[in-house]
């Protein structure tokens, strides 16, 4: 083997273990963030999700009868709630989900190991995409590795039922990685992203790249709804990031290109409308309708909303988020000034950097398709790839100066500080000009110090936050548990086919049926929610149920109350009724009825009466109460 032959073998190999040791280390590092959830088993709507996937056959039509939430009127019910069904045409992802519970033996365990290991190719993913748009090795990296661990994250990452968001996410930055490679992007330097300005230049040679950007993209369809606005990303910044040619050389690869992938987006519309009988669009609470007064004013908020959970590490708390920001509005007006400033500024600073474009729009119209629905983190994971993008370019324009190049793209084979000094700093031709370069060298240095340090602290911070994001998590599951587990725990014990009444349930513990049955080996229970809990997790003030006949219970609460708050807002927007229970008699069911006895100018209630039409003894009914001290205490007429 000849000495160049030998050197080309050596880089090769240095390169493999390049590759290695940055996957050795973002799995490390997911594990350390997000390996608490290995303990975890299954939350809320992964109970239906399990149940309808382990009931459903692998064809395309068991496939998408499983892609549904019946979040009111099969699994639990309320009085103040009609019936609310929502379907997902996601036959891919659950396919994916099926497998993975079939080869674990339906153990939640290698569900949540698939999540961890789904997350990190996003993360190797990502850092392969910044380096094709021109970013340095070590700062794609760095990047991949606090988009690893972002706060905004992890209850993607932990949470089976969001498992679709990182599946969505790794199929698209596959086929942009692919696309890249069809239409021969170009790093800022102007260099080709392959390093080579005849590999792959033959048409010929592109189309397996768009073949493979095809199919990827069908996956992605196939996993969750927000990949259908993968063509317009790409065909908003082709024109800058593609490879110049001649006119035809241009034009026609990249028509056929889009037209393939027009192709596969109206196919998809096509089955999806055949498969869910219509357009099946998410009802209220889910979607906030376009047609209805002020919409426009919730979808401003909720991106300000997003924005703020994305670079300002803001909690994004389902159906209290947004609502916090309506009541204070001075608030989100001065936090969205700073970081839509900061946003701005960013992009202005990278102006001339071609990817400047890619990461503006895959921020912006990743996030466009959710902003109509209710809050929630995962919302923030395939969006976040564009937050990645703009953190890496800003790093990229800090690190490097106003040249713009990395060491890499330097001319004569400087290093990496001597050039980026002669692009930052003002180069004589006279002796003087060797004092300049020194003097700029130490600047950069100086400032890559800085930049350093601020790269850790926030590394740090991200850590911190996102360990206690998941310790809320994992307090969350555990509430769930334990209205399962004092259930579980009656005397007599619960059979098959009996009704539970259960007062103040967590809304986190909405699924208790399935569990419930899984955990007693019985099947067809009935839960009616008689009343939500007033927060979150529970009951936090003083409360009583008192008996007034077999047929009649009082329901009263201090301080807090009933429909009131976050929880207050679900009800009435699913509900239609801006004051459930304060108007009389809401039966939504015909075995009872009930009456706000007390409540206050806002429509929260402390005081309700439950009539039931027969005594629950007598139809084998049982009576549960949460409170400060229990979950779901049986309560019995005296």
């Amino acid at each position: 083997m000849t000495s160049s032959g030998k050197n080309r073998a050596a880089g090769r190999a240095r390169c493999l273990l390049w590759r290695v040791a940055q996957i050795a280390l973002l799995a490390g590092l997911v594990l350390a963030v997000h390996g608490r959830c290995l303990s975890h088993g299954l939350f809320m709507d992964d109970h239906p999700h399990w149940r309808q996937l382990r009931e459903a056959d692998w064809s395309l039509a068991g496939l998408t009868a499983a892609c549904r939430l019946e979040l009111f009127g099969n699994y639990c019910h309320a009085w103040w709630m009609p019936e609310v069904t929502l379907r997902f045409f996601r036959p891919v992802s659950f396919a994916i989900m099926k497998a993975v519970y079939e080869l674990g033996s339906w153990q939640p365990v290698w569900q949540h190991a698939a999540s961890l290991a789904w997350h990190t190719l996003a993360c190797v993913l990502l850092a392969a995409l910044l380096r094709r748009v021109g970013v340095h090795a070590l700062i794609a990296l760095a990047v991949a590795v606090l988009f690893a661990m972002h706060p905004a994250h992890v209850a993607t990452v932990q949470w089976i039922a969001a498992q679709t968001e990182l599946l969505v996410t790794v199929f698209l930055l596959g086929a942009a990685l692919c696309w890249s490679q069809a239409r021969g992007w170009e790093r800022s330097s102007g260099r080709p992203l392959d390093g080579d300005a005849n590999r792959g230049s033959a048409t010929g040679r592109r189309w397996p790249w768009v073949a493979a950007t095809g199919v990827l993209f069908a996956a992605a369809l196939g996993c969750r709804e927000n990949a259908i606005l993968f063509p317009l990303v790409m065909l908003a910044v082709d024109p800058l990031m593609s490879r110049k040619g001649g006119p035809a050389r241009r034009m026609l690869p990249a028509v056929a290109g889009y037209s393939i992938l027009a192709l596969i987006a109206a196919g998809y519309l096509l089955l999806r409308q055949q498969m869910l009988g219509g357009l099946a669009l998410p009802p209220r609470p889910y979607v906030y309708p376009p047609g209805e007064p002020g919409f426009a004013s919730f979808v401003a908020i909720k991106a300000a909303y997003y924005l703020l959970g994305q670079f300002a590490l803001a909690p994004i708390v389902p159906f209290a988020g947004v609502e916090y920001l309506r009541a204070n509005p001075a608030t989100c007006a001065v936090l969205t000034c700073v970081v839509g400033v900061s946003l701005a500024a960013a992009w202005w600073l990278c102006r001339r950097n071609r990817a400047a474009l890619l990461a503006a729009t895959w921020l912006l119209l990743f996030m466009l398709p959710v902003l109509p629905s209710f809050e929630s983190s995962h919302h923030l994971y395939l969006p976040g790839v564009g937050w990645a993008l703009t953190l890496a370019l800003v790093a990229q324009r800090l690190w490097f100066g106003a040249g713009q190049r990395t060491p890499a793209a330097g001319a004569g084979g400087e290093s990496g500080d001597v050039h980026a000094a002669r692009m930052a700093g003002s180069v004589r031709g006279d002796a003087g000009g060797g004092r300049d370069d020194c003097g700029a060298a130490r600047a950069l240095r100086r400032r890559r110090w800085v930049l350093g340090g601020l790269g850790a602290g926030t590394a740090g911070l991200l850590f911190v936050v996102s360990f206690y994001y998941s310790l809320t998590l994992h307090v969350a599951q555990q509430v769930e548990d334990n209205v399962v587990n004092e259930l579980a725990a009656a005397h007599p014990p619960i059979t098959s086919g009996q009704t539970l009444y259960i007062a103040n349930l967590p809304l986190i513990a909405h699924y208790v049926r399935l569990p419930l049955e899984e955990r007693l080996g019985v099947r067809d229970l009935r839960v009616v929610a008689l009343t939500w809990a007033p927060r979150l997790l529970g009951t936090a003030t003083a409360a009583e149920l008192t008996w007034v006949d077999d047929r009649t219970i009082d329901l009263r609460i201090d301080e807090d109350r009933w429909f009131d708050g976050p929880l207050g807002v679900l009800a009435r927007a699913a509900g239609d009724n801006p004051r459930p229970g304060a108007a009389g008699t809401r039966q939504f069911m015909p075995e009872l009825e009930v009456r706000a006895l007390e409540s206050d100018a806002d429509g929260g209630v402390s005081m309700l009466r439950v009539r039931f039409a027969k005594p629950p003894g007598e139809t084998g009914a049982r009576v549960f109460w949460g409170s400060r001290l229990r979950w779901a205490h049986e309560v019995r007429p005296r």
